[in-house]
Order: C-alpha cells, then structure tokens, then sequence
C-alpha cells in the first residue's frame, strides 16, 4: 500500500533499468513507471525529478478531448499543456521518443486516457507542478458538473496571467524563471512530520 512506503522501502534504480537497490523479495520495479520516467530523465537533463499520478481527477480529464481549459488562474499557470497520446500500457522502449517529443521543453503533460506527468529540476518544483496540475483539474471537473455557461478568460488575459505567474515578482530577480514549491517546502516536510513522521524510516 502507498500508505506503507517509507525512505528505506524505495527501491533505487539507474536509468539504464538496473536495480540498484531492493528491500523486497517479491517486488521489482514497475515497467512502465520506468519507461516514463527514464525517457524523460534520459533527454532532459534540466530535470532532476519527475512525478506520475493516476488520480480520479486527473484522469477524468485527460479523456476530455479539449484537456485542461484555462478556467481558473490555477490552470493558467500552465501556458502550454502537451498532451501524448496512449498507446497501451506503457511498456515499449519505443515510446520513449515519442514522450519526449510530445513534451518538449514544458514542465506537465498531460496522458490521454491515463493520466498526468509533472518534472522539475527539483523534487520540490516537480512536487509542486504535480499538485497545482491535479488542483486545476479538481477545480475544471467541479466547474463543468454545475452545468452551466462557464466564464473563460479573454487570450490575452490568459498570456498576461501566465507570464505573471512564470517570473519572479521581487525586484531582485526581474524577469526571472520563478521556482515553485521552493519556498513552501519545509513547510510541507514539517505538515507531514506532524501528521506521521514514519516516511523516514
């Protein structure tokens, strides 16, 4: 269970596939979680972490054939969502390409008819991608479920919104690629050590 995961029960893997370390006698790694995650640590080296969650929200919306919409200012945040097309589990090293070319130079992407993927050059950018990708997804499908006329914004109130949201706002760093989830980090560690502090055993 996700439940049971604690640091000393990840099993270390090299991008080559090897296992580098395993607690367990009965599991191995998930393949297609490898594929995924190698083809985009493989090509990208501006990323150190990648994040993939199949949540009910999350998955809901990659089958809508307009994807994410830019509803809410939590969805504008992400300029340009790609989206890969599925091709059955993902267990063929062919696919690797193709997850790569789809997602180019973003930071999310979403997976028809499986779900979402998030990367940063940090585990708590990556993080932090995967949770605001999820919340505007959350929010699109309790929008749509009122079933009424529902406001988007103009395109250019859209592209100003996500160009306010990309760059650092404090005067030292004008114009500066802003990194999410770095500040509200230790924050969350400390939540979560509150909460059950087993994950680090």
């Amino acid at each position: 269970m996700y439940s049971e995961i604690t640091a000393s029960s990840l099993l270390r893997v090299d991008l080559g596939g090897d296992v580098l370390y395993n607690p367990w006698t009965s599991y191995s790694i998930s393949k297609a979680g490898y594929i995924i995650h190698n083809a985009l640590r493989s090509a990208r080296k501006d990323l150190e972490c990648a994040i993939h969650t199949h949540t009910i929200d999350g998955v809901a919306v990659s089958t809508m054939k307009r994807g994410l919409l830019p509803f809410t200012q939590t969805a504008m945040r992400f300029r340009q969502v790609p989206y890969h097309h599925h091709e059955a589990v993902a267990l063929s090293k062919g696919e690797r390409g193709r997850l790569i070319a789809d997602m180019a130079d973003a930071d999310v992407m979403v997976l028809r008819n499986h779900g979402l993927l998030a990367a940063g050059p940090t585990v708590q950018e990556a993080f932090n991608n995967i949770y605001r990708l999820q919340r505007a997804c959350a929010i699109q499908l309790k929008a749509m479920a009122a079933n009424t006329e529902l406001i988007v914004p103009s395109e250019p109130i859209i592209a100003s919104t996500n160009d306010q949201l990309s760059v650092q706002s404090c005067a030292d760093h004008p114009g500066e690629r802003k990194a999410y989830g770095i500040t509200e980090w230790a924050a969350l560690i400390r939540m979560l050590d509150r909460k059950d502090d087993s994950y680090k055993q």
